[in-house]
C-alpha cells in the first residue's frame, strides 16, 4: 500500500488522489507519531519504540500500510504490554490514603505508580520500598519519614516537597528535579538517608540536606546550587562534575569523595582540609 501510493503515474503523484504541497511532497492524514517507527524500519530493519509510543498504534499503521514484514513483533509488544501490571494514579492512591488506618503506616512497597500525579499528597510515613515511581509528580508532597528503599524515582518530580527524615537507601533518583526538597532530619530526630542512592545529574537546587546521609551515594553532574548541606555525610560519594556553587558545606564529611571537576565556587563557609581529607 505504502509502495502504491507513492508511486507516480507519468510524473504525476495524483493517481492516488494525494494532496501535495508546493514542495512537491505528499501529504498523508495518517499519525506521523506512529508512522515514524516504521519509516525507521524501512530504513534499517529495526523496529525501536520510544517508551511513550503505543505498539497498537503503531501496528494500525503497519496494517494500514501493509508492512506485513513488522506486523508478528508487533502483535508480540501489544501481548505483552496487554499482560503488564497497569501504572497507578492519584485516585488509586487517595483510595489507598482513605482505607488506612489511623496511625498505621500506609503501604504501597512494590506498586507501580510511573508517571503518576501524587502531588501535595500527605503520604507522611508511607512505606514505598521497591516502589516504581519514574517520572512521577511528588511535588509539595508530605513525604516526612517515608521509606524509599530501592524504589525506582528516575526523572521524579520532587519539587518543594517535605522530606524530612526520608529513608532512600540505594534508591534511584537520577535525573530528577529536586528544588527547594526538604531533607533535613524530622521532628522525630530521624536523619534522612540517601546512602548508596544514585543521583546522577538531579536538580537539588536550594534543598535543605543538614546532617543527610549521602555516604557512597553517586551525584555525578548533580546541581546543588545553594544547598544547605551542614553536616551532611558525604564521604566516599562520587561527586564528579557536581556543582556545588554558593553551598553551606560546614562541618560536612567529604572524606574519600571524589570531586574531579566539582565545582566549589562562593561556599557559604570555608572548606576545611579535615573535611576533604583523603578526597579525590
Amino acid at each position: 500500500m505504502l509502495a502504491k501510493m507513492l508511486t507516480t503515474y507519468d510524473g504525476d503523484a495524483r493517481r492516488w488522489h494525494n494532496r501535495t504541497d508546493t514542495d512537491g511532497a505528499i501529504l498523508v492524514d495518517r499519525s506521523p507519531e506512529y508512522f515514524e517507527p516504521l519509516l525507521n524500519y524501512l530504513r534499517h530493519g529495526r523496529l525501536i519504540l520510544d517508551r511513550h509510543v503505543s505498539p497498537l498504534g503503531v501496528l494500525a499503521e503497519a496494517q494500514f500500510y501493509g508492512i506485513q514484514g513488522v506486523m508478528d513483533e508487533l502483535n508480540q509488544l501489544v501481548v505483552s504490554e496487554d499482560s503488564r501490571p497497569k501504572s497507578l494514579t492519584r485516585a488509586d492512591a487517595i483510595r489507598f490514603l482513605a482505607g488506612t488506618v489511623s496511625g498505621c503506616r500506609l503501604r504501597l512497597q512494590g506498586l507501580n505508580f510511573c508517571r503518576a500525579d501524587l502531588s501535595y499528597l500527605d503520604l507522611s510515613g508511607a512505606n514505598l520500598s521497591h516502589c516504581l515511581l519514574r517520572e512521577a509528580n511528588l511535588s509539595g508532597a508530605n513525604l516526612t519519614n517515608c521509606l524509599f528503599t530501592r524504589a525506582d524515582c528516575s526523572r521524579a518530580n520532587f519539587d518543594k516537597a517535605n522530606m524530612a527524615g526520608v529513608q532512600m537507601r540505594c534508591a534511584v533518583l537520577d535525573r530528577a528535579s529536586m528544588v527547594n526538597v526538604c531533607l533535613e532530619a524530622s521532628a522525630e530526630q530521624l536523619a534522612a538517608n540517601l546512602e548508596g542512592s544514585s543521583l546522577r545529574e538531579t536538580n537539588l537546587e536550594n534543598s535543605y540536606l543538614q546532617e543527610a546521609n549521602l555516604r557512597v551515594s553517586c551525584l555525578k553532574g548533580a546541581r546543588l546550587v545553594g544547598c544547605n548541606l551542614r553536616a551532611a555525610v558525604l564521604a566516599g560519594s562520587d561527586l564528579e562534575n557536581a556543582d556545588l556553587t554558593g553551598c553551606d558545606l560546614q562541618h560536612a564529611n567529604l572524606r574519600g569523595a571524589n570531586v574531579v571537576n566539582c565545582v566549589f565556587q562562593d561556599l557559604r563557609t570555608p572548606l576545611h582540609m579535615a573535611q576533604t581529607m583523603d578526597a579525590f
